[in-house]
């Protein structure tokens, strides 16, 4: 019996001992792999060694670039601006791994005199309080306004004025539009800009406004 317990143990042994140098072997040979710059595995099944810049495959906006090459080598990746982008009142914040999009009320500009809009007010609300006449001038826009609009806002009794830029129309082929209601203290005016017609077409408002083409 005691030579029976004797060959068992033996063989269970011989079984852990081969198991052993299998992984040890594979281990080694691994590491090997390493040192010789052979490249790495992606998970225990991959089939192939390769270089990491060549196992890490870029997407769109993703670039890779390696640093001090032949030396002590870095991997750089770069994330460049992608297609996703903001609409009216919708706002895109890059947070910590997130991303966070919310909706939000247009950005209000108020003006008490004349004012010039630029391209960087587009998508706002112009709010105009003035008891004498005053000008609101559209700005000089191009194929990437093309969509955009701004809201104009009469607050105050003075008669308000919306010119054009260049030459742009406004709503049925105007050079400018006018609200000249004191009591109309409440009108408000948002146009959008259609660049094919280079046109600000009427896309909602309240009041009495009128076109003129001079």
């Amino acid at each position: 019996m005691a030579q029976d317990t004797i060959v068992g143990t033996d063989t269970v042994k011989d079984a852990l001992l081969t198991n052993v140098n299998t992984d040890f072997t594979a281990l080694y040979a691994a590491y090997a792999a390493l040192v010789a710059g052979s490249g790495v595995l992606v998970t225990s099944s991959d089939t192939d060694i390769g270089y990491l810049n060549g196992k890490l495959l870029a997407g769109d906006n993703i670039t890779f670039t390696v640093g001090d090459a032949g030396a002590d080598e870095t991997l750089t990746i770069d994330v460049s601006q992608g297609v996703m982008t903001a609409g009216t009142n919708i706002t895109l914040t890059a947070g910590s791994g997130t991303l966070t999009i919310s909706s939000e009320g247009k950005d209000v500009l108020a003006k008490t005199a004349s004012y010039i809009v630029t391209t960087s007010d587009l998508g706002k609300s112009l709010r105009m309080t003035a008891a004498g006449e005053t000008t609101v001038t559209l700005p000089s826009v191009s194929a990437s306004q093309d969509g955009m609009e701004i809201t104009i806002c009469k607050l105050g009794a003075g008669k308000l004025i919306i010119s054009r830029a260049d030459s742009d129309t406004i709503a049925d082929a105007g050079v400018t539009i006018y609200n000249d209601t004191a009591a109309e203290t409440y009108a408000n005016l948002t146009l959008g800009y259609v660049n094919s017609t280079t046109n600000w077409q009427i896309v909602g408002g309240h009041g009495t406004w009128v076109t003129t083409d001079s």
